[in-house]
């Protein structure tokens, strides 16, 4: 397991006392999706988001349960593989596979002080706005409907940090694979909204770090996981209760923030995203035109 204290870059040069006194407040989201096919309809991103001193309190009690015998050890939490009792649930039975994990929800549950966030949007609707509102050359960052969630849930925790503590960063790590096409997308966004984009430059400051990281090495992503498909999973089945494990968490009072994105918000992503492509445009007219003037000065 990799210890979170070890994934906080911006602590360096601060006295060892400063240190240890901020790494404890410092907020970390830890962030999965849940309906990421093209086929569905809607697209989940949650997270969780608690002190650094309460995730390292919270992996080693998930890794017990994770390591329980009841009814059976794994090695790691993935719901996908829970509900089709594949890989690390292959050898469950359906009643044992839900029993896991509901153990699991009643782990989260277990007085952390910590909050669950989610945001989901319909595909067909943000396509629509997109083929409505933005210029050509759409970037995949913009029709991925990850994206959007993630903005709208870091906007809301940022905020919301901000409020309890405006002189803290907050950092977020996601389910993902360093090197892949969406980290990097993901990070070099991270960037640009730093600069530009996410409200006041007050709000900006407390952008911390984003990560990827492997959801079966870091416990707190397999929690986030179950949030983010438990959440979709009520939304498909419709019942008159929600599924038990999330059931479990909002009869514990679990605080959760699930909402979802709005025209506005996506009308804004848009509207960011055409800046960012006119800002592109004229970056290259301008590297083209000094290119041009040195290739003359030259001759």
């Amino acid at each position: 397991m990799t210890p979170l204290s070890h994934v906080i870059p911006h602590l360096c040069g601060l006295s060892r006392a400063k240190r240890e006194r901020r790494r404890l407040l410092m907020a970390k989201v830890f962030i999965d999706d849940s309906g990421s096919s093209k086929e569905e309809p809607l697209m989940w991103v949650a997270g969780w988001v608690g002190e650094v001193s309460t995730w390292e309190k919270f992996s080693t009690e998930w890794d017990q349960t994770l390591n329980a015998n009841n009814p059976k050890p794994i090695r790691y939490f993935k719901h996908s593989e829970a509900r089709s009792r594949t890989k690390c649930f292959t050898s469950f039975s359906e009643t044992e596979a839900d029993e896991k994990t509901v153990l699991l929800a009643e782990t989260i549950a277990n007085e952390h002080p910590i909050y669950g966030v989610a945001y989901y949007v319909f595909r067909p609707f943000l396509n629509a706005m997109i083929e409505k509102y933005s210029v050509k050359q759409v970037h995949q960052y913009l029709k991925d409907p990850f994206y959007i969630c993630l903005n709208s849930l870091v906007g809301y925790v940022i905020g919301s940090q901000f409020r309890n503590y405006p002189d803290d960063k907050v950092d977020f790590v996601f389910d993902g694979k360093p090197g892949s096409a969406q980290a990097n997308r993901v990070m070099a966004q991270w960037e640009t909204l730093k600069e530009f984009g996410l409200g006041p430059e007050t709000l900006r400051k407390n952008m911390g770090t984003i990560l990827p990281m492997n959801d079966q090495e870091v416990l707190p992503l397999q929690a986030a996981d179950l949030l983010a498909s438990q959440l979709r999973l009520a939304w498909m089945e419709k019942g008159v209760k929600d599924p038990e494990p999330l059931y479990t968490l909002r009869r514990k009072n679990v605080p959760l923030w699930v909402s979802l994105v709005d025209e506005i918000s996506i009308r804004s992503t848009i509207s960011f995203h055409n800046f960012g492509v006119s800002t592109r445009r004229l970056s290259t007219v301008k590297r083209e035109r000094d290119r041009a003037e040195k290739l003359k000065g030259s001759e």
